[in-house]
């Protein structure tokens, strides 16, 4: 059941995280925090690594068939640790693709997990008909199969499966330093005036190596754009070691100002009470605040006014605001001055309480029936601006009243409510409401055993979709 409801999770978030610049992995994207990784190779290997620990946690199934995951997951780790990966050739796919074997015989996370176990003629079929194909694309009866002895679902493989970066050409290249382009600016600009934009010449050389040629190298900050560019800019992770992969290309670097680099990312936290953890706090309830940051050579200072002023939200925006902006903004040669004014939405609102009604209210409503009490239940929730509390107006007997309200009240405020750290480091429950709520929901109730019949009925209809799949499969 817990790996069930971890792959509903899954999938519910795949949308999104597939929606990320070029991902490494459709299913959970670089929730590895891969895309900070070095080459290509510490790319691939911080994924796979990630994925692994959390297969290596033991489903509901079969000793036997656990120890044969087991088995394939120690095969990926082997393969993790060899770093030998697949390579992209000939290929019309733009941006990162998988591949399950190239042309030099590597195989991908799967096949090799498939391969090392007994079934590389398995791993050669799905390569045939969908050498570039995500996984759950691939309509394969055998790998449905091999899935199930070894103890893994089709969504388990799916999240293994890395994708890869295409051929190096002209405009990859440019697209690595262009990407790289404002963190190399602010790691030099601490030390030296930037440039407003200078040519470079980028050759790139096999086995991964890329060098960088500039003829303003004499230029204090072009030199160390050049230097930096050099220990983290990383193409290919040597899987591209023959020609023709060998690109020679001049491409003119733009460079933003470190000051309208602070300002647009200043310009990009936001500080509304749904988006940081200082909303709300005792005193005066505010409506605006107004931020300003400074940058010199003591480092990042960040000062935050609320109105009305509210002491405690300031000081809690300003390491907010310190902790988003972080160590590109140390001390340095530089004189960086930004501000930035929001309005501050309410936290609480009637149709953020009404929703929450409508989610909780039929099962709570449930639970406190009893023979004789209404088939339908209307509730009422008021709040005062800047109330610790809310007020409930519920229909029914009293015994039905005095069930439901705590229960609503409870899970609303635990809903609704923030945690305040403390001076030791520990975080406390705060709840406020900061601004006027009234909100009415009217829901027929549920008898007990109509809802074990409606949740029979639905078990029922879950499990003839799975085997409709199974037998698609």
């Amino acid at each position: 059941m817990a790996r069930f409801l971890l792959l509903l999770l899954v999938s519910a978030l795949a949308p999104s995280l597939a929606e990320a610049a070029d991902p490494i992995n459709a299913i959970i994207g670089d929730a590895s925090g891969s895309g900070d990784a070095g080459t290509e190779v510490d790319r691939i290997r911080a994924h796979l690594r990630f994925v692994e620990a959390r297969l290596r946690v033991d489903p509901a199934i079969d000793d036997e068939r656990l120890a044969r995951r087991h088995a394939a997951l120690d095969a990926l780790a082997r393969y993790r640790e060899a770093g030998v990966f697949p390579r992209r050739t000939r290929d019309p796919y733009p941006g990162r693709r998988p591949r399950f074997i190239d042309d030099r015989g590597v195989h991908c996370a799967v096949g090799e997990m498939i391969r090392a176990t007994g079934h590389a003629e398995l791993a050669r079929r799905i390569d045939e008909r969908f050498e570039y194909a995500y996984v759950e694309q691939i309509r394969e009866p055998g790998l449905v199969r091999w899935a199930k002895r070894f103890g893994f679902s089709v969504k388990e493989l799916a999240m293994v499966q890395p994708s890869y970066s295409p051929v190096p050409n002209d405009e990859l290249i440019e697209g690595e330093v262009q990407g790289a382009t404002e963190r190399l600016t602010l790691q030099c600009a601490k030390e030296h005036e930037p440039a407003t934009s200078f040519r470079l010449r980028v050759l790139y050389r096999p086995r991964g190596r890329v060098s960088f040629r500039s003829m303003r190298w004499f230029d204090g900050f072009v030199r160390c754009f050049l230097e930096k560019a050099r220990e983290s800019v990383h193409i290919g992770g040597g899987a591209y070691d023959q020609e023709p992969h060998r690109v020679r290309t001049w491409m003119r670097v733009q460079v933003e100002s470190p000051q309208a680099i602070l300002e647009r990312r200043l310009g990009a936290i936001d500080l509304g009470s749904d988006s940081t953890p200082c909303f709300p706090r005792p005193g005066a309830v505010p409506t605006e605040v107004a931020m300003r940051v400074r940058v010199d050579d003591q480092g990042l200072h960040v000062d935050a006014t609320t109105a009305p002023s509210n002491e405690a939200i300031d000081e809690c925006l300003e390491a907010h605001v310190a902790e988003r902006l972080g160590e590109p903004f140390g001390p340095g040669r530089w004189r960086l001055d930004a501000t930035v004014e929001q309005a501050v939405e309410p936290r609480v609102n009637d149709a953020q309480v009404r929703r929450m009604l409508e989610s909780y209210l039929p099962g709570f409503a449930t639970e406190c029936w009893s023979e004789g009490e209404p088939s339908r239940v209307e509730v009422t929730v008021t709040a005062e601006r800047g109330a610790d509390d809310l007020t409930f107006a519920i229909e029914g007997e009293e015994g039905f009243r005095a069930c439901l309200e705590p229960k609503l009240r409870e899970r609303l405020r635990q809903m609704l409510g923030t945690h305040v750290a403390q001076p030791d480091g520990t975080r406390v429950p705060y709840f406020r409401v900061d601004t006027e709520v009234s909100a009415t929901v009217a829901v027929d109730v549920e008898t007990p055993t109509d809802r074990e019949a409606r949740i029979q009925r639905q078990r029922e209809e879950m499990e003839r979709r799975m085997a409709e799949e199974r037998q698609y499969y």
